[in-house]
């Protein structure tokens, strides 16, 4: 049980160094912007992050497909514990929303 545990501990470790380095990369691509730096590094930047802005996009798009699909299954069904179920995943969908608007206005 301990090597799962071990092996959360570095995913999480993981999953926070990618979010340093995404945070580092926009500070580095703005002073880039603001300094008006090399063309081609301001290109590459700019490429990455619009790539990233297309992907986070993408997201929302799915997600609100997925809260459509819930609101859907909400309509058609007659039991209350899955109702329940729907409703907890759909505050879940919408928070998952939200913060990735957040994301995306940070990388604007």
């Amino acid at each position: 049980m301990a090597h799962i545990a071990d092996q959360d501990k570095i995913l999480e470790f993981i999953k926070n160094e990618i979010i340093n380095k995404k945070r580092d990369l926009a500070k580095k691509y703005k002073e880039i912007k603001k300094n008006n730096l090399d063309n081609e590094i301001r290109d590459d930047y700019a490429l990455y992050f619009n790539n990233e802005i297309n992907n986070k996009k993408e997201q929302i798009d799915k997600l609100r497909l997925l809260t459509e699909m819930n609101d859907n299954l909400y309509l058609d069904i007659n039991n209350d514990y899955l109702k329940n179920e729907l409703i907890h995943d759909q505050r879940d969908l919408m928070n998952e929303i939200e913060k990735i608007n957040k994301e995306l206005k940070k990388m604007e």
